[in-house]
């Protein structure tokens, strides 16, 4: 959902009223600084997993 509505990394100052309501009730998060931090730590998880990922793949 926010990779179709957002353009480059995640702002803030980017989203919109309409987003921002939508992206806290379905991640059920009280709100959007929580919300803002959960991105940032989900991301950094993905991240650490996919170059995991790409290094034992390198390896075989």
């Amino acid at each position: 959902m926010i990779r179709l509505c957002l353009i480059g990394e995640f702002q803030r100052d980017d989203v919109t009223p309409g987003l921002s309501d939508l992206l806290l009730a379905v991640t059920d998060l009280p709100d959007f600084a929580v919300l803002e931090a959960h991105l940032k730590e989900t991301s950094r998880k993905v991240r650490k997993d996919f170059d995991l990922l790409l290094r034992s793949a390198g390896g075989a």
